[in-house]
């Protein structure tokens, strides 16, 4: 979920807790895992 055009809230199943990220480092850490790059994303008008 976006919190502005820079963040997202999330649930972080690593550590079990919400956290926020800046959204070019969440696109960042999918790309870089095994199903490669996020397809496409929406951010807020």
């Amino acid at each position: 979920m976006m919190l502005d055009p820079e963040r997202i809230i999330h649930a972080n199943a690593h550590h079990m807790a919400v956290a926020i990220e800046p959204l070019a480092e969440a696109v960042a850490r999918i790309a870089a895992g095994p199903t490669g790059a996020p397809t496409g994303y929406r951010r807020p008008i």
